[in-house]
């Protein structure tokens, strides 16, 4: 929800403008941003107000809470897993994934055991290689 109302208040007594504001407040109103005072030769307090939710975001920008869970996918959208965000000091410092699965990187050379199947053949063919992952980190490989 946006903002949907703006006012602002304005007063030469400090007294009256808290009476204004406490008022403001009772009737659904929100202050926005500091209490102005002017330094003339009187001195006149300034509040914003507004009615509505002051958390508009662009289209591009979202609101995301430490720890919540999102979907983290592969560049071509084919493999995803679920991954915990975390915030410090209002900024994404990592997205975690859990520790059934792993990141692996082209050309990556992984020191893994091989169970079953035949490994090697005379001419080219397709095998499966199944993946097992552990703590983030691929643990063996299953050729069928």
């Amino acid at each position: 929800m946006a903002i949907t109302d703006l006012n602002i208040l304005q007063s030469s007594d400090a007294g009256s403008m808290v009476r204004l504001v406490t008022d403001a407040i009772a009737n659904g109103w929100q202050p926005m941003g500091y209490l102005r005072i002017t330094n003339g030769t009187q001195k006149d307090f300034y509040q914003t107000m507004y009615k509505g939710a002051n958390v508009d975001v662009n289209p591009y920008q979202a609101i995301i809470a430490n720890n919540q869970q999102l979907t983290v996918k592969n560049s071509a959208g084919t493999m995803q897993a679920t991954g915990t965000v975390a915030i410090s000091q209002s900024a994404v410092t990592a997205v975690t994934i859990p520790a059934t699965t792993a990141l692996v990187n082209n050309t990556q050379a992984l020191n893994i055991p091989v169970t079953t199947g035949l490994a090697i053949s005379l001419g080219t063919a397709t095998r499966t290689v199944t993946l097992t992952v552990s703590g983030g980190v691929v643990t063996a490989a299953s050729i069928s």
